[in-house]
This record gives C-alpha cells, structure tokens and sequence, in this order.
C-alpha cells in the first residue's frame, strides 16, 4: 500500500500499539522513545512503522493505542459472559496500564486528520490505574460476587511493570483527553 501511494499526496493513518515498548517495561512511554519489543507482534508492528515511514516518511501517521474498549468490545463482552457464567479472569495486580475507548479513539483520529497533525501519537487514559484496580471497578458496579478476579503478578515480579503509553504533545485538544473513571463510567452506563 505505502508503494502504491509512494508518488502521491496521500497520508497514511497507522494504527500500533503498546506492545511496540514490550522488550522495556521498567516506566511508561513517550512518542520520542525507541520503540523496543520482544513479542512477535510488537517486532512486527515496529517494522510495519519504520518500513511505512521509509516510504512516506511525513505522510504516515503513527497512532499507537492501549486496550481499546468499547460497549461492544471483546474486554467488555469478556467481563459480562464472565458475571453471567460465574468465570474467573485473570488480571495483574502490579501492571500500570492505559486504556481507551473506542468513542474517543474515533473522536482523536477526526481531530488529528482535520488538523493536519503529523508525526507519532500515543494515545490513552491520562492517569495511572493497573489493570487489577481497573477491572475492580468495573466489576464492583456490576456484581457483588467478589471472585471473580483472580490476580496474578505480570511476568512472575514484584516489581511494579508499566505497559502504559504517554504523551509529551501538546497539539490534542484537552476535551479529548480521557482518565480511567471516565471510561469506567461511560462502560457502565
């Protein structure tokens, strides 16, 4: 694709992810850090970056993403099929995450095309939360079973292990920025 429109004046939006930052997660990720990965997916997504902004170089946009969720969302459907058959998910307690919802997701990428925004851009709830506290509060508002997390420590560490993207931009408007709570409550309503 990215030879097809080598010679025009098309732009590319590509969608990464976290797991581009995989191979490191002693702190959380800026736009301006090498991206570092272990997992097959995450080598895999930095090729794809670097490959598309050999071919394009300003005209591809890097949209890296945390867990998308959504009312229609794998995660959301996971955590209800879970309530209604009494199953257990495993979350870990000493994982610092971002999240973000598909909504708002959809609402960033409009403003980025409509601005003319360029480079790399990560995206994702502005505060802190692992994802043990995050599926908490879900589940608290939604059912007084108290079993159904089982937590696990990420990669078997005390430590407390970041798979968190944040950004050093300043060119998103602030009434597109999210924090947990409002997803939670946009989930929930």
């Amino acid at each position: 694709m990215a030879k097809e429109l080598q010679n025009n004046c098309s732009r590319v939006y590509f969608f990464s992810t976290t797991n581009v930052f995989d191979g490191d997660f002693s702190r959380s990720h800026t736009e301006t850090d090498i991206p570092i990965a272990e997992s097959d997916y995450g080598k895999f997504k930095i090729k794809c970056e670097n490959k598309l902004k050999e071919i394009l170089d300003e005209r591809v946009v890097i949209i890296r993403i945390p867990a998308i969720w959504g009312k229609d969302s794998p995660r959301w459907k996971l955590i209800n099929e879970s309530i209604k058959n009494n199953k257990v998910i495993d979350v870990y307690s000493n994982l610092v995450c971002n999240n973000l919802l598909d909504v708002l997701l959809a609402k960033q990428l409009r403003f980025i095309i409509e601005h003319d925004l360029k480079g790399t851009f990560h995206l994702g709830s502005a505060d802190v939360m692992t994802q043990g506290q995050f599926y908490e509060q879900i589940i608290s508002k939604l059912t007084s079973e108290k079993n159904l997390l089982r937590y696990r420590l990420f990669q078997d560490k005390v430590d407390t292990c970041y798979f968190r993207l944040i950004s050093n931009r300043d060119d998103i408007a602030s009434t597109l920025q999210s924090t947990n709570q409002n997803i939670i409550s946009y989930l929930l309503e």
